[in-house]
């Protein structure tokens, strides 16, 4: 199997570098003779080459079909890494959506529904899946509400999802130290396993260095429940459409040793 490739991209840098895949071990055939019992005739070898040959091609074949990182062959994660990065370059195009066109749409929606194939392929349930755990930056949306407060390319929109304590939040952070966060509950669908179902509890918008009173946190109330399909995941990908028709792009984000986080 080929190695899994990851994007790193950081404040102007983009690049690909090989992430080490599983190793699979297998064993052969032992090379035994035939059913027949102890009369039977040997193998030769000949005949024991076809028969590795033929096991050979149907473990190339299993593999090469596995869509997720970690463990493609390599025309598989050759063409998953391939497309993985042309939706990335299509949403960096667009600002993460504050300068999207219908044709660029067109092309990420599309590069969706190729990735959003594979993760069917896989049978996954992405709903409730523990890669979903983690801290994710949004990269492209097409939801209004959303692309009205990007405008400024330093603002910090992201997610974090905690699968095993049931919890979602939504973050944005602009450069002026201006937060605003919303935390919901979050649960996987019993119907469709793609599906992730949350409850708003609190929101609370914080901002810093008001003069003479210093920060201050206005808490507000939030109302709704609502739902979003994680129509594909890996270790650092995720695609969302939700209940509104919206589509979502965001990669993870990774705290570095040496402070600060980087999408990767």
């Amino acid at each position: 199997a080929g190695s899994c490739l990851a994007v790193v991209r950081g404040y102007g840098a983009t690049r690909w570098q090989p992430r080490r895949s599983r190793a699979c071990m297998m064993a052969g055939p032992d090379g035994g003779g035939s059913a027949g019992g102890p009369s039977a005739s040997p193998a030769t070898p000949a005949a024991l080459e076809g028969l590795m040959g033929a096991f050979d091609g149907l473990v190339k074949g299993a593999f090469d079909s596995l869509p997720m990182g970690g463990g493609g062959g390599g025309a598989a994660a050759a063409k998953l890494g391939a497309t993985k990065q042309a939706l990335l370059d299509a949403c960096d195009a667009t600002a993460r959506g504050t300068r999207s066109s219908d044709a660029a749409l067109a092309e990420i929606e599309g590069l969706i529904d190729e990735l959003a194939e594979l993760n069917a392929m896989a049978a996954r349930d992405t709903g409730s899946s523990p890669d979903l755990t983690g801290k994710w930056a949004l990269m492209f949306t097409t939801e209004q509400e959303l692309l009205g407060l990007m405008g400024n390319p330093l603002t910090v929109v992201y997610q974090t999802l905690d699968i095993e304590n049931g919890k979602l939040g939504n973050g944005v952070e602009w450069s002026n130290g201006v937060t605003f966060t919303v935390d919901s509950t979050l649960s996987s669908d019993a119907e469709v396993d793609v599906r992730s179902n949350f409850v708003f509890k609190s929101a609370a918008l914080t901002v810093p260095d008001i003069p003479i009173l210093g920060t201050r946190t206005l808490t507000l109330p939030p109302i709704g429940k609502g739902w979003f399909d994680n129509v594909y995941l890996d270790r650092d990908l995720r695609l969302n459409r939700d209940l509104r028709g919206n589509t979502v792009v965001y990669q993870r984000m990774v705290e570095l040793e040496e402070g600060g986080m980087i999408i990767v």
